[in-house]
């Protein structure tokens, strides 16, 4: 009951309309490209890192100049792998298919990290090994994330995943009408959600209430989930997110780590603003001390 207690008080991310544009000045840190399989990534490593740390960030499905303002703004100060390959979800997932696609991908990171100038404090160099990642996800970017959560050796690697509006699946078959999720769709987030829930990962879902005509919405897969779990959402009340006028805090779960967040709106800015909120969900995360 304790562990649920403190779940709940995390504060979800009021998604409130926000513009973006690019920085004038020159982001604090370093960027790279990483190159595997025919296919380019942004490495972003910021000047405040600490070269003991053996975890990266990657974010999946965004402009790299965006995902870098979200990192900075969380606080964040590890490496961070920018994933932006294209529209369309098998533009992700086709990429790893191959169980060993994002072993590969690390491996070339920490090539890449290592060709960066040495810090002249000999207790802060680099040991040269990705132990652990730390993912972000975006829209079509769930389909990077759905192969890797299909992967016992992927998933072993990934610490926290927030998916912003990012976890779209099929209709059951023969019960189109019925909007009913594919189980399968659902059950393959079953063991990452159960590993945070009982505090050995962690896991946030947030969703609209976009409902597209072929297949299911974010919201509709996410509470698939949580019934699959068992468990039942709970509408929102005073939270500071319920407010918003324009996209509020409809329903929640949270049970340790894991936290389902249904939001309003089913426009296009009401799915492109979860991800000008990432930063604000990492600094939640920190600052409640979900690892």
């Amino acid at each position: 009951m304790l562990a649920l207690t403190l779940a709940i008080a995390i504060d979800p991310p009021v998604m409130f309309r926000r513009g973006i544009a690019p920085d004038t000045k020159p982001y604090p840190g370093i960027q790279r490209e990483v190159a595997v399989d025919g296919l380019k990534a942004t490495l972003f490593v910021p000047h405040s890192w600490n070269r003991k740390l053996g975890t990266i960030r990657v974010h999946v499905h965004t402009v790299p100049w965006f995902a870098i303002q979200e990192h900075l703004d969380g606080g964040l100060a590890e490496p961070l792998l920018v994933m932006n390959f294209g529209e369309g979800s098998t533009t992700y997932a086709k990429p790893f298919l191959d169980p060993e696609a994002l072993p590969r991908w690390l491996r070339a990171t920490e090539e890449a990290i290592g060709e960066l100038q040495p810090s002249p404090d000999p207790s802060q160099s680099w040991e040269g090994r990705i132990r652990g990642i730390q993912v972000s996800s975006f829209s079509a970017g769930y389909g990077a994330v759905r192969e890797w959560m299909k992967q016992p050796k992927s998933r072993a690697l990934i610490r926290r995943v927030v998916l912003a509006d990012s976890m779209y699946g099929s209709f059951k078959p023969g019960e189109e009408s019925k909007r009913t999720p594919d189980p399968a769709h659902v059950e393959i987030w079953a063991p990452f959600a159960r590993d945070a829930m009982l505090g050995k990962t962690t896991f946030v879902i947030t969703t609209s209430q976009i409902a597209p005509n072929s297949y299911c919405g974010t919201f509709e897969i996410a509470r698939g989930l949580v019934a699959h779990l068992g468990q039942t959402m709970t509408p929102a009340k005073s939270e500071a997110a319920a407010k918003d006028p324009e996209f509020p805090l409809i329903e929640r779960f949270d049970e340790d780590n894991l936290h389902v967040w249904n939001y309003g709106g089913t426009t296009t800015f009401a799915h492109t603003t979860h991800v000008r909120h990432i930063a604000e969900t990492w600094r939640a995360l920190n600052a409640a001390g979900r690892p």
